[in-house]
């Protein structure tokens, strides 16, 4: 079984070969549009379930220290504070001058999301609850509101299901996900409720993603147990990973519902398959490392400068597929490049100052 002190190197593995995927269909969005490589890019969306299952997982290892802990909540939510905010600021304040020089220059408008509502809802980070401003402010930034409302809800969902076999896990997500088709089909037939449509405000929501962290929390109690029978996690990612092709191919009415579950049963099964390999895939782990600062800052590359740099080279015809991999490693290359100074004087800064503050707040407590 693997070593403790390894979890986070399979983790950032994880984190690793999901910025990836994000990056992979980013790039694609402006430049491949109807090509097929678009369509086996678009699939790259999915890296957001596997952050969902790896975050998950994670929390659960934080959950027993605070557990020990005076004010355990309190510390809890201002470690997550300091860990997502100060970054996510810095990219709303990116995209907002990209947006004016946009403006500027070409005389595109975006203004109509900077707003009073716009800038408070993202500062405060609850802009999942508002369609208009939730993946608008900052590019992705939907996910990182759906993950706040995960941070919201954990601990009082980790001490009730944290003695939970890994079976009755499973049953509480099936039968979660059960509940959510009927109640959907219910509204459907009475009320006219829309299709769920891909990269749609419902599909964004805590409500259909929910599942996708439970699989992150199912994940902890496999590995933490030791109960790995590697050929169910050999077969089981490729059975999900064929329905989830079905599903996008014919895209019924819960299909992009029913997609992130498939997900994160594929992506369970990747954490806990890395978990047993001794190996070290030491770049990937990099990537890793810096997923978040990458995530925020890939924008600016996938989207802005190869739109640029192709409207530049254009004339050269070069194969599609050769400016693809081109574009790629762009993208992947400038935002490794400048994630490393910001995960260093950025990310890690204010974490250590999070932590400060916990250790005061205890040291007062202490002191009374």
């Amino acid at each position: 079984m693997v070593d403790k002190n390894y979890r986070f190197g399979y983790v950032d593995t994880m984190r690793g070969i999901a910025i990836f995927l994000v990056v992979l269909v980013h790039t694609s969005q402006f430049y491949l549009l109807g090509n097929e490589l678009s369509i086996f890019a678009k699939y790259g969306q999915l890296g957001v379930q596997l952050f969902f299952v790896a975050s998950a997982y994670t929390l659960c290892f934080s959950m027993p220290f605070y557990d020990r802990k005076a004010f355990n909540l309190k510390h809890f939510y201002i470690k997550r504070y300091f860990r997502i905010a100060p970054l996510y600021y810095i990219g709303i304040g990116i995209y907002f001058f990209i947006s004016y020089v946009l403006y500027i220059i070409k005389g595109i408008n975006n203004f109509e999301y900077y707003n009073v509502k716009g800038f408070l809802s993202n500062i405060f980070l609850v802009h999942s609850f508002f369609p208009k401003y939730n993946n608008s402010i900052v590019p992705g930034g939907w996910s990182i509101a759906t993950e706040v409302l995960f941070y919201l809800i954990f601990p009082f969902l980790f001490y009730f299901i944290k003695n939970y076999s890994v079976k009755k896990t499973v049953y509480i997500i099936i039968i979660y996900t059960l509940l959510h088709l009927l109640v959907l089909s219910c509204a459907k037939e009475f009320f006219n409720f829309g299709k769920i449509e891909n990269n749609s405000f419902y599909y964004y929501s805590i409500i259909n993603q929910f599942p996708v962290f439970l699989f992150g929390m199912v994940m902890f109690k496999i590995i933490k147990n030791e109960n790995i029978k590697l050929v169910t996690f050999f077969i089981l990612p490729l059975l999900c990973t064929l329905i989830i092709l079905l599903l996008w191919y014919y895209n019924p009415f819960f299909a992009f519902v029913l997609i992130p579950v498939f997900a994160g049963v594929v992506f369970l099964s990747l954490g806990v398959l890395l978990s047993v390999v001794n190996m070290r895939f030491k770049l990937i782990e990099n990537f890793g490392k810096l997923s978040y600062s990458i995530y925020i800052y890939h924008f600016i590359f996938s989207w802005y400068l190869i739109v640029l740099i192709d409207g530049k080279i254009s004339f050269l015809r070069i194969n599609i597929y050769i400016l693809y991999m081109m574009y790629l490693l762009i993208s992947l290359g400038f935002s490794f490049l400048i994630g490393f100074f910001s995960e260093k004087y950025i990310e890690q800064y204010f974490v250590k100052f999070g932590k400060e503050i916990i250790n005061n707040s205890i040291k007062n407590k202490i002191g009374r």
